[in-house]
């Protein structure tokens, strides 16, 4: 009887072990690569063309609704230049404290770069110039910025998860003096 048993059990083990492994992800192609890079560099375009502090329910619409939860520990959804913003509420409260304070936030995009990392998960990288309109419609100085945004399929679209943008305190105007 505790050979019988034994003998069920190995091959139970045995039929276990011998599963096949599944089937690996398709690779992408190259048409596969460029067309999720053309959607996500033109939601890019998108993204910074209504991504304002001014309007905030349109720029919140980009992000990913669990952008925290692909952090392993403390997430750090956005950060500019040093500063770190841990959730999308962060984001909401520290740009919805900008919104009395201008008319416009104008982004000027010189390039943007597209890497696809898989069918899910892809990043973009952009050259820009920005600048502000006051409340009174007089418009600053213009700066040179980069970002870079990381983009998540959630639900079938494409979302932000992580976003970093950094600028110099030179404006272009002045970089061209001296």
């Amino acid at each position: 009887m505790i050979q019988r048993a034994a003998v069920a059990v190995s091959c139970l083990i045995l039929l276990a072990a011998c599963q096949a492994p599944p089937p690996p992800e398709p690779e992408l192609t190259a048409a596969d690569r460029q067309a999720i890079a053309d959607e996500v560099l033109r939601l890019n375009q998108e993204f910074y063309e209504l991504s304002r502090p001014e309007d905030l329910e349109a720029s919140m619409a980009y992000w990913a609704e669990g952008a925290d939860a692909f952090f392993v520990g403390e997430p750090a959804v956005f950060a500019q230049g040093i500063r770190v913003l841990n959730s999308k509420e962060e984001m909401a409260q520290f740009f919805g404290g900008m919104v009395g304070t201008r008319t416009s936030t104008n982004f000027d995009p010189q390039a943007s770069y597209a890497a696809v990392l898989s069918p899910d998960v892809a990043v973009t990288v952009t050259e820009q110039h920005w600048n502000i309109t006051d409340t009174l419609g007089v418009t600053g100085s213009t700066f040179p910025l980069s970002s870079t945004t990381v983009w998540v399929k959630e639900n079938g679209a494409w979302k932000v998860m992580h976003h970093h943008q950094s600028w110099t305190n030179n404006a272009i105007e002045e970089e061209g003096e001296g």
